[in-house]
């Protein structure tokens, strides 16, 4: 069978002929394709509502299981000592088990928000984010690279590399390089966003240096959009620093710490358990587990780094919203477009009989 001509330029109206424009007199207007700023907006829309759904789902779990969740079946506690539930330290220690409510909320979530952040371009695509010739990571990459790709990885990283309890990590070999990693990862996704709008807005000492020096001239945020931007990510940074320093009040020894810690039944242990006829016999534990609850002041403190985590993750995902609301290329009317034919639309018809 023989190849039907390629469609050309010059046959552009003869293609889309019946077709019209809202005042019915020409065609419109035909792409080869719909272009990239305008999948952008919606894409950047689902992951940050893909992200959120992953915080806010994780929170609701864990809040309930702190009350409903007082005593352990394992270890025949009812309630534990403490007469408290377990908190995590950390939003990515309550999805550890990733086959937990939480775990499954939380890695799907993430993953979709990962999928279509790094599938949207929007740091190429969307002028109220885009920085043209500005250089990062010692003048060897574009800014907008770096927030396409730094905050993506960093969140497949969190989500990839779960993390555990400190005293777990601290008695568990290899635990520590998942802890290291771990961080990072979260480092790429807060410090790393935040940084690209820093340099975006230029904030705190932050300046668009390359596009003076060659004359580029970007879209200035202004208004609303900026007092919106400016909040957001400062508030996030704020946040960060908040979760920084309390992950740092958790890590000091114990003879240091506030009371009272968790205590845990290591991997390995043996612990007594008593059968429903009343035998006592000895069972060595699998896995790691919560013999009692933290209280007072070292509680105080998970909670604070919990919540300051989720809060930070909640102006970052806050910041995505204010970005894809004031951008200009959501208001595109791209369906008025019509894509260009793959073939010419001539009269004539193939082997089977049908028209071209």
């Amino acid at each position: 069978m023989p190849k039907r001509p390629l469609y050309s330029a010059a046959s552009k109206v003869k293609s889309v002929r019946g077709v019209l424009s809202k005042d019915g007199d020409a065609p419109r207007d035909v792409v080869a394709s719909i272009n990239q700023r305008f999948r952008a907006p919606p894409l950047l829309c689902l992951g940050a509502t893909a992200a959120l759904c992953a915080f806010v789902g994780t929170f609701l779990v864990t809040f309930i299981q702190f009350f409903r969740v007082t005593g352990s079946e394992l270890l025949n506690l009812h309630p534990y000592p403490s007469g408290l539930g377990y908190w995590p330290e950390t939003v990515s220690e309550s999805v550890n088990l990733r086959n937990s409510p939480a775990g499954k909320i939380f890695f799907t979530g993430c993953l979709v928000a990962a999928i279509a952040f790094t599938l949207s371009w929007y740091p190429l695509a969307l002028r109220n984010v885009y920085t043209g010739p500005e250089l990062t990571c010692f003048g060897y990459l574009y800014s907008t690279t770096f927030r396409q790709f730094m905050p993506p990885l960093g969140l497949l990283m969190l989500i990839g590399v779960t993390t555990y309890p400190q005293s777990i990590a601290k008695a568990t070999a290899g635990a520590q390089v998942c802890v290291l990693l771990h961080l990072t990862g979260a480092g790429m996704m807060f410090v790393g966003y935040m940084f690209s709008e820093f340099k975006c807005l230029e904030l705190c000492g932050f300046r668009h240096h390359n596009a003076e020096e060659y004359g580029y001239k970007f879209l200035s945020i202004e208004g609303v959009e900026r007092h919106l931007r400016n909040g957001t990510i400062l508030s996030m940074g704020f946040c960060f620093g908040i979760f920084c320093l309390c992950q740092g009040l958790l890590s000091l020894p114990a003879s240091a710490a506030p009371c009272c810690a968790d205590t845990w039944i290591l991997a390995g242990e043996w612990i007594n358990r008593t059968s429903p006829n009343g035998v006592v016999f000895p069972v060595q534990m699998q896995v790691a587990h919560v013999n009692n609850t933290a209280t007072g002041g070292h509680l105080a403190i998970k909670m604070a780094s919990y919540f300051s985590e989720v809060f930070a993750g909640l102006f970052l995902i806050a910041s995505h919203f204010v970005v894809y609301y004031f951008c200009e290329e959501r208001h595109v009317e791209y369906g008025m477009t019509v894509l260009e034919m793959v073939y010419d639309d001539q009269d004539e018809e193939d082997p089977d009989g049908d028209d071209l």
